[in-house]
């Protein structure tokens, strides 16, 4: 196998300045067209965005198997009926409706507290 080249590992250069978060640190530039910046730094900020997205995959996935799952795995077929909510949900007063509804928001509320 062919050797591998890094030509940008050539241009690294230690400046004279200190990181201002790390001061024990120096700031490195490569050539003249970056900014000088602190190693340390970089692999925070590497972390960082690494743990940020498995973050969003780990609550896209919950979020998946917690809510969406009533949506995609449904077999409702008028799809008016995704608009229906406990909000425009109309119900006669003292109706067997309205005892209906005020238990399924019950199970509802139960079911998104999910420290039951």
């Amino acid at each position: 196998m062919e050797d591998l080249s890094f030509n940008l590992l050539n241009q690294v250069n230690s400046t004279d300045e200190y990181c201002k978060i790390h001061p024990n640190q120096k700031l490195l530039s490569v050539g003249n067209k970056h900014e000088p910046f602190c190693t340390l730094c970089v692999k925070e900020q590497r972390e960082q965005h690494l743990n940020d997205l498995v973050l969003k995959g780990v609550l896209s996935n919950y979020h998946r198997g917690f809510r969406d799952v009533l949506r995609k795995d449904s077999i409702i077929d008028d799809e008016d009926l995704w608009e229906a909510s406990f909000k425009n949900y109309e119900v006669e007063a003292g109706s067997e409706a309205e005892v209906n509804l005020k238990k399924a928001k019950q199970i509802a509320y139960k079911y998104m507290d999910r420290n039951y």
